[in-house]
């Protein structure tokens, strides 16, 4: 896991750099609406409740591979499932701002892989 890490973590510290950028670039009476929205309410539990078909299919298939790091498996499934549902909600959603999307689609997509690191370990057991 220690090589994998930076690997998955560049995406997200590059979002965050950008979605920075963004918002120091505007006046500091916008920046609240660039991270908030109109939407910040649904976002997160829209992008999670979506990813739970998903997510609960791919641990499935996953304890027929007999994975040896249950915990692991169950967060990259979950991470898979929360990321494809988090590109399903963007139909949805009418913000896409960078701040936006680094705060609350990032969020909506880490639960998915929390919920998978939980419960991973109880149902990939072979």
């Amino acid at each position: 896991m220690g090589g994998l890490l930076p690997v998955l973590a560049l995406p997200v510290l590059l979002l965050w750099l950008f979605a920075a950028g963004e918002l120091v670039s505007v006046p500091a009476n916008e920046r609240l609406a660039l991270l908030a929205g109109r939407s910040w309410q649904v976002c997160v539990p829209s992008i999670l409740l979506l990813s739970l078909p998903a997510g609960g299919g791919m641990l499935l298939v996953m304890r027929q591979l007999a994975p040896t790091r249950l915990r692991l498996a169950g967060a990259a499934a979950g991470l898979v499932a929360g990321s494809g549902a988090a590109l399903v909600y963007t139909l949805h959603c009418p913000e896409l701002a960078l701040p936006f999307v680094a705060l609350w689609y990032l969020g909506g997509m880490l639960l998915p892989a929390l919920l998978g690191a939980i419960i991973g370990p109880r149902l990939l057991v072979w």
